[in-house]
């Protein structure tokens, strides 16, 4: 006899916390307002993580805290990209597969709540060394028809750097990050016996900023970015064919725009690139992505990729996504041969052929490997 009308209990989990701190500084200079003996700091919050029927969990956060989580290690930067880390709390990590997806560069967590990037001058500063999260919620699962669901949305308060000038004795406050909302979905679709699957993804970033603004000079005000990716598998698997693509348009005042020009993605002012040019009236800018690939991943021997790539001079990513340079076409093949089985000398072997290439819009080679 089979077991019927189980009343399911509404999966429900509430952590509030409190936290405190102290932090000891060595040979602080006595003049300086900022400091004391203990400089104590608090903080007080929740996390909640909800079942949202069989297949989906909400998860939310209010003011998170993050002290437990491994910090970064020290990096000395000499090159003009960013370093990018990989991403530790666990409010984000869990679930992550769902939001990034195979094309994980449309899509960083660390952006929310990084440190802010306006600045300030005074005799004595405080700098925040992050932008607080005010409140993040995000939904994910997989549902019985095999539609996985992605949903976040987050949004950080302004910051201020906290002045202090000698010569009047006075304190200021700078705002060195405005209140933002960010935003991301994604939704997968899984279909056919060897599961290939298509997937849908829109991400946002929206600043409160100003016309005028100090920090709209330095700080797009609007980001957003769609895309699509497909990914199919046949001969029961043995082949794979992905197909990816999305676009980007990002808005702002003309300083932050000029800015992105002129950012280490693109270098537009550049001489040798006669296919792009910095226009400092520019408000907006509209970009693209494209990739498309085929691969064998399942033979005894021989296995071999080939893959396409394009990314228009205009894409920017970086607001909640990353991106390391732009304005590029690569096109990239690999052959393999490999051998699985132990030999008398070997317990295997592989030998991988490979060529890529690299080409800017202009036609220029930028490389070859």
């Amino acid at each position: 006899m089979g077991i019927r009308a189980i009343d399911q209990s509404t999966r429900l989990e509430v952590l509030p916390y409190v936290t405190g701190g102290s932090t000891l500084r060595g040979n602080t200079d006595p003049a300086n307002p900022f400091t004391d003996a203990l400089n104590l700091e608090g903080r007080i919050g929740a996390d909640f993580k909800m079942g949202v029927g069989p297949n989906l969990t909400l998860d939310a956060t209010v003011a998170p805290d993050f002290g437990q989580v491994e910090v970064d290690p020290a990096v000395v930067n000499l090159s003009d990209r960013e370093v990018i880390f990989p991403e530790r709390r666990p409010f984000f990590t869990e679930g992550s597969a769902l939001l990034n997806g195979p094309t994980t560069n449309y899509f960083h967590s660390r952006r929310i709540g990084a440190p802010p990037q306006g600045t300030a001058t005074g005799d004595f500063v405080k700098v925040p060394g992050i932008t607080t999260i005010l409140g993040a919620a995000k939904l994910t699962g997989r549902l019985s028809s095999g539609t996985s669901v992605g949903v976040l949305g987050a949004v950080t308060g302004a910051e201020h750097s906290q002045t202090f000038d000698l010569a009047s004795g006075t304190f200021d406050e700078v705002r060195v990050a405005p209140r933002t909302l960010y935003g991301v979905v994604r939704i997968q679709q899984e279909f056919g016996a060897a599961g290939s699957t298509a997937s849908l993804i829109a991400t946002g970033v929206q600043r409160d900023l100003d016309p005028g603004d100090p920090l709209a000079a330095l700080l797009r005000r609007h980001a957003l970015m769609v895309g699509g990716e497909a990914l199919l598998r046949l001969g029961g698997g043995a082949y794979e064919v992905s197909i990816s693509g999305g676009l980007t348009r990002i808005d702002g005042d003309k300083e932050a725009i000029l800015l992105t020009q002129r950012a280490s993605e693109r270098y537009f002012q550049r001489p040798d690139a006669a296919h792009v040019e910095v226009d400092p009236n520019r408000l907006s800018m509209t970009g693209g992505k494209a990739t498309v690939g085929a691969r064998k991943i399942n033979a005894t021997h021989w296995l071999w990729d080939t893959s396409l790539d394009f990314e228009s001079p205009d894409l920017v990513l970086n607001d909640v996504g990353r991106l390391g340079t732009g304005d590029g076409i690569m096109a990239r093949t690999g052959l393999t041969y490999r051998e699985t089985q132990p030999g008398e000398l070997l317990r295997g072997y592989r030998f991988t052929l490979s060529q890529t290439s690299e080409w800017n819009y202009g036609g220029s080679v930028n490389s070859h490997a």
